[in-house]
């Protein structure tokens, strides 16, 4: 929703990475979740996503 209301090139990114393949990248998101256990998925999850495609710095 973040990349929604601020840059559609980004979310447009974000859709196209996660959706071509759901199985393949929810499989990556838990492994490098259970890589940093101490860490909040919220976080990770962003970090995975800023990786794929940039960082969700608009101002």
């Amino acid at each position: 929703m973040i990349a929604v209301e601020n840059d559609k090139k980004q979310s447009d990114c974000i859709g196209d990475w996660y959706f071509t393949n759901r199985d393949e990248k929810d499989d990556y998101i838990d492994g490098v979740m259970e890589k940093y256990p101490d860490h909040h998925p919220i976080g990770i999850l962003m970090a995975v996503v800023e990786k794929q495609c940039g960082s969700f710095k608009y101002r």
